[in-house]
């Protein structure tokens, strides 16, 4: 439950991010399109974060409703060390910072 509560409050700090990404000088019309895409690929990945973060919570929700307690209490079933649900959620985050830098890096048009 925790992933869809952090997705569900990353909701906000995602819709803010984006309204400062098309508010700043650098997100224009008839940028070339490598800055395009730097743009684009900031916003996409800030959006798609909360949907990312409800996907896991729903994966790992169903994956832990079928398991048998009682055999996990006996010690039948081994817990996994390594959650592969974290490691997506990491790769996500990387993805967003590794796009935020790059569309950091678009030279900002001068002034008006």
């Amino acid at each position: 439950h925790g992933y869809i509560a952090m997705g569900l409050l990353s909701l906000v700090p995602a819709s803010i991010a984006i309204a400062y990404l098309a508010q700043d000088r650098r997100f224009r019309k008839g940028m070339a399109q490598s800055d395009a895409i730097r743009c684009w690929m900031c916003v996409g990945s800030t959006l798609s974060f909360p949907l990312t973060c409800g996907f896991i919570g729903q994966h790992k929700r169903l994956n832990t409703l079928f398991a048998d307690e009682i055999a996990l209490a006996k010690g039948e079933l081994s817990p996994s060390h390594l959650d592969r649900y974290f490691l997506i959620l990491q790769l996500h985050l990387c993805w967003m910072a590794i796009s935020f830098l790059l569309w950091q890096r678009v030279p900002a048009p001068p002034p008006p």
